[in-house]
């Protein structure tokens, strides 16, 4: 882990499971697909940034648990190096705020 002021950036190669004491996951899925799952009841207002950082090709995927959408979806998910997202929990619901 990266400590940014505030701020806890997590480096990830393998699928996970989406913790409130981490805001960025930086996915590296070169080695294949990598699913970042986001948790079913988390605080009012938490927020993640997630974003693909390899050129490979593999699919970062991003989903929910339980009833929680993403903005109506279950995923959102891209092939594409440096995209990603900010996804925050607000009233039962994911939003994205962002496309990063």
């Amino acid at each position: 882990m990266t400590f940014i002021p505030e701020m806890i950036i997590s480096e990830i190669t393998t699928n996970t499971d989406a913790s409130e004491s981490v805001d960025i996951y930086h996915v590296d899925v070169s080695g294949g697909a990598v699913t970042v799952t986001l948790p079913e009841s988390p605080s009012e207002g938490a927020t993640w940034h997630v974003k693909k950082i390899d050129n490979s090709g593999e699919q970062l995927t991003v989903e929910t648990t339980g009833t929680p959408t993403i903005d109506g979806s279950a995923n959102v998910f891209t092939v594409t190096q440096y995209d990603g997202w900010t996804i925050t929990f607000y009233n039962g619901e994911y939003y994205l705020r962002n496309t990063i």
